[in-house]
Formats: C-alpha cells, structure tokens, sequence
C-alpha cells in the first residue's frame, strides 16, 4: 500500500514537472516573438523616420526661403502666431518688370525685389504666403473674376520667388535625378517669378495642381489662351516655341506684361522674348 501511493505522488510530480517545462517552453516562445515582432516594428520606424528626415532635409531650405514670417509669441495662451509679410528691398532696384530675362538673361543683381508686392489671398491663390506686384496683382484679380464669370475657377500655385527660393527648387530637382531640370526650372538670378509679374496658374479641374501638365488642353487653360492677354498676361513658354525661350511648353504659367504690350504680343503671333528683343 505504501509502495502504491508512493508510485502515485511519483507519476504526479512527473506531471506537474512536465506541465511546467511544456508551459515554459509556450511563455519562452511566445516572449521571443513578442521581441521578435517589437523588433521588426521598431525596424520600421527607424525607416519611416530615415524618410521622414531625408524628405524634411531636401524641403526645408526650400520651404524657409519661401515665406518671410514675423514670429510673435503670445505669453497669456503660450501659443506660437506668425503674421506673413511679403518681402521688401533691402534697397533701391531699377525696376525690372519689362526686363527680356530668360536662359541667358539673368538679373544683374540677384537680390532684386520689387518694391511693391503684395499677398495674394485665397480668394486667388491655392496657396497661402505668395505675393505679386501691385499692378500684377490688380489686373490678375479682374481676370480671375472674368473667368469666375465664365465659369471658370482659376487660382494662383506660385508667383514671386526670391533668389534662394529658386535654388532651392533647382537643387531639389536635380538631387531627384532630373538632368534636364534647367528647361522646366529656370537658374537662380534667371527666373521671371523673381520679377514679382509671373504666376503659375492652375484649375478647379484639376483640384489646383501646381505645374501639372494635366492643366494642359483644360477649359481652364483654354480660356486663359483666349483672354488673358485682355488683362495683360502673356504665356510665357507656349507651345512649339521651345527653341525661342528655351524652355519647355508650360500651359500654366503666365507674366503680366501690361494690356498694350500684350495686345501687340498677341497681334504679331510673338512670344514675350521676341518682343522684348528690340
């Protein structure tokens, strides 16, 4: 009898004892894939932020030199404001909105600014924080007003660039392996955005993309092609005229070249180079 229940207490430790090293093995298993899949997670996120910061890296000169922003820290809420102004010269510039500026036509000095700029507000503009000079900026709202009329949503995707802005533009393009970067982005110093009269333009059909060649045969566009020069503004880069302004077809952007100008320009069939060449 004593021989029987020691046998029992026997065969229930083995039990228990295999009970145990069974669950140990379950607990080890699933903690080792626990870290496992804790590593592989934290693996991913070291990715998305290596991206993150490689994205930010490439923008952030861009975006900064974009926009002059005056910042004001308001103390009773602990809350950081900025007010956008449009930036002004440093100096007196000679005044050259009817420059003939183009691939081998810069600025003599490239801090221009012009004198008068102004924001754009959204009323016009798909973006915030872009400026115009005041007699762009005047006639560009009649225009946009004469489409709204037609029934045609234009906005404004880009207009004044400073110096820095366009080479943090050209920079970003050519880091993305665009070699051919110089015929759809001006260089620095080179660039009619710098004279404060050229905008990009772009439509409600296309949700205001920015420099989108999907602008291209839009009703939007093709308004633009009939009656912009009725307000000033010339195409600056049409179609088939390539080896005139060296630079590729853009539907989307256009210079305000006054509304004599501009009738004649359109007159003589001429691109605003040909034009300005006298």
């Amino acid at each position: 009898m004593k021989n029987k229940i020691l046998y029992i207490w026997a065969i229930t430790i083995v039990i228990i004892l295999s009970s145990i090293i069974i669950l140990q093995g379950k607990i080890s298993n699933n903690t080792e894939k626990s870290i496992s899949d804790k590593i592989i997670a934290f693996e991913k996120i070291d990715k998305i932020i290596e991206s993150k910061d490689n994205i930010t890296n490439k923008t952030t000169d861009d975006v900064a030199i974009a926009e002059k922003e005056i910042p004001i820290i308001n103390k009773n809420i602990k809350e950081k404001q900025t007010i956008f102004v449009c930036p002004v010269p440093k100096k007196e510039y000679e005044d050259m909105w009817l420059l003939n500026i183009g691939q081998d036509t810069g600025l003599s000095d490239t801090t221009y600014i012009p004198k008068d700029l102004e924001k754009i507000s959204s009323t016009y503009s798909a973006r915030t924080n872009i400026c115009l000079t005041t007699s762009a900026l005047e006639n560009l709202k009649i225009m946009l007003n004469a489409a709204k009329k037609d029934g045609y949503t234009i906005k404004v995707t880009s207009a004044f660039r400073t110096f820095e802005y366009q080479t943090g533009l050209l920079k970003i393009a050519k880091d993305n392996g665009n070699l051919d970067a110089n015929l759809s982005i001006s260089k620095p110093g080179y660039s009619e955005h710098q004279l404060g009269t050229a905008v990009d333009l772009s439509g409600l059909s296309i949700n205001f993309s920015g420099a989108d060649n999907a602008f291209n045969g839009t009703k939007e566009a093709e308004w633009l092609e009939e009656h912009a020069s009725d307000y000033g503004f010339i195409e600056s880069y049409p179609k088939d005229k390539s080896d005139i302004t060296g630079y590729i077809y853009e539907p989307w952007h256009y210079r305000y070249i006054g509304r004599e100008n501009a009738k004649l320009i359109k007159e003589k069939e001429q691109t605003i180079s040909e034009f300005l060449t006298k």
